[in-house]
C-alpha cells in the first residue's frame, strides 16, 4: 500500500519515534519527526506540504488534540491526523473523531491497525488534488525542433519538475524540452521520465522529470525563486528545495 506524499511523526519517545517512522517509510515518499509540538508547528510552518501527521496525544510541551484543533482550523491543503495514545478513553476517542481525525489507536499500537487506518483516510474527506501551475513545458522533437507535446508545470526544483500527464510520458523516456514562463521567456532543457504519478487526493496526476542539462541554470533559479508560493514543494517526488531533489 503505497500512499506517497509526506508524513510526520510526532512523538518524544526515541524508541517509539523510530518504529513508527519505520513502519511507515514503505508507505510514504518522505518521512518527518518531530519529538515536541513546537517541533511539530516548525515541520507544519516550513512551506512543504504534509498529507498525514501521526502524533502521540501527550506531548512535553502540548499535545496531539491542540495539533489536531490546529490543523482542524488550518487552511486548506489540511493534513489528515492520526493520533495514538498511551492513555485510551472513550470521550478522547469521541472528541477526536469529532475533530476530524483519521483515527485513535491505544498504545502499544498493532501494524494493522495502523495499516488499516491509513488505507482508510484518502476517502475521508474529498479533498481536490493539488495543483499550481507554475509555467508550461513544451516537448520539443530534437531532430525537426518541432513542439510535439505541451503539459502544465505544477512544481519545479533545480533537478526536476512535475508536468501533468495531457500526453504520454512513459517511465525512462529522455526528451528535449523547453520551460515557457512570463512574457515568451523560455529554458531549454534535456531529462527523463523517472516517476509517474497517478491522480489522487494526495496530489496531481502527473510525471516527475530530471534534468539532466539545462541551457540557463540561472534562469531556472530565478524562476523557483519568484513563483514559488506556500504550495510549492513537498509533494510526493522531493521538497523543490535541494538541488539533488526531484519536484512535485
Amino acid at each position: 500500500m503505497l500512499l506517497g506524499g509526506r508524513v510526520l511523526v510526532v512523538d518524544d519517545a526515541p524508541f517509539m519515534l523510530e518504529i513508527l517512522a519505520e513502519i511507515l517509510r514503505p508507505h510514504f515518499t518522505h518521512v518527518l519527526t518531530a519529538a515536541t509540538y513546537r517541533q511539530a508547528l516548525e515541520q507544519v510552518e516550513q512551506g512543504g506540504v504534509i498529507d498525514v501527521i501521526v502524533c502521540d496525544v501527550i506531548l512535553p510541551d502540548g499535545n496531539g488534540f491542540k495539533l489536531l484543533e490546529q490543523m482542524y482550523d488550518a487552511p486548506v491543503p489540511k493534513p489528515e491526523v492520526l493520533l495514538v495514545t498511551a492513555r485510551w478513553n472513550e470521550e478522547d476517542a469521541q472528541r477526536a473523531e469529532e475533530l476530524g481525525a483519521i483515527g485513535y489507536l491505544a498504545k502499544p499500537i498493532s501494524v494493522r491497525e495502523l495499516r488499516t487506518c491509513l488505507a482508510m483516510f484518502p476517502g475521508k474527506r474529498e479533498r481536490k488534488a493539488r495543483q499550481r501551475t507554475l509555467a508550461r513545458i513544451w516537448v520539443v522533437d530534437p531532430e525537426l525542433r518541432e513542439r510535439l507535446l505541451s503539459f502544465e508545470i505544477h512544481d519545479i526544483s533545480e533537478s526536476g519538475t512535475l508536468v501533468d500527464t495531457t500526453g504520454p510520458l512513459p517511465l525512462g523516456t529522455a526528451l528535449e524540452f523547453e520551460i515557457v514562463y512570463g512574457e515568451n521567456q523560455m529554458i531549454r532543457g534535456r531529462g527523463r521520465v523517472v516517476r509517474v504519478q497517478e491522480p489522487s487526493w494526495l496530489g496531481a496526476s502527473g510525471s516527475a522529470l530530471q534534468f539532466d542539462w539545462i541551457e540557463s541554470p540561472d534562469k531556472l533559479t530565478h524562476l523557483i525563486q519568484t513563483d514559488r508560493g506556500p504550495e510549492l514543494g513537498g509533494m510526493p517526488g522531493g521538497s523543490g528545495r535541494r538541488q539533488d531533489d526531484l519536484a512535485h
